[in-house]
């Protein structure tokens, strides 16, 4: 199925569905069609961007997770290289919707395991903060995985 045709099938679904406002069920906050189609839009993303092929990288034995090692082995513009900062640009962004509140936590957090992309990605991404002298890099990515991680140990 092309692009097109997936955003045709998502907007058809919607349309039927219909936006709806926050729902609170207790003191969680339930998703919303919204939360859904954007959880689709990443998702295409997700597919459209390479991030299958990158993580796949990320959990297998050709990804270096030492820094200084990883750098040695791929250097600035290598294959290694871009696929890291692909991973930690996709995250980033994720956390960055999260930050704000624009997706559902509990959503989020059962459909991706940040945590653990963070634990194998941390090494590149604290070392390219460092490195790059900016203390912002990759901080929602970071903010993120330390949440879901106290998530995971809430829901068990």
């Amino acid at each position: 199925m092309g692009t097109g045709s997936l955003n045709k099938s998502v907007a058809g679904v919607f349309l039927l569905g219909g936006y709806t406002n926050i729902q609170k069920e207790g003191n969680v906050t339930k998703p919303t069609c919204q939360d859904a189609n954007i959880m689709l839009q990443l998702t295409q993303l997700y597919m459209t961007g390479g991030l299958p092929e990158a993580l796949n990288w990320l959990f297998s034995d050709q990804f270096t997770p030492d820094y200084a090692d990883f750098r040695k082995k791929y250097p600035p513009n290598s294959a290694g290289n871009i696929k890291a900062q692909k991973i930690c640009a996709y995250f980033e962004t994720v956390g960055t919707l999260w930050k704000h509140k624009l997706i559902n936590e509990e959503l989020l957090f059962d459909w991706f395991s940040v945590s653990a992309v963070w634990k194998r990605a941390k090494a590149y991404a604290l070392g390219w903060r460092k490195q790059s002298g900016e203390q912002r890099l990759y901080e929602n990515f970071e903010s993120m995985a330390k949440a879901h991680m106290k998530w995971q140990d809430q829901v068990g």
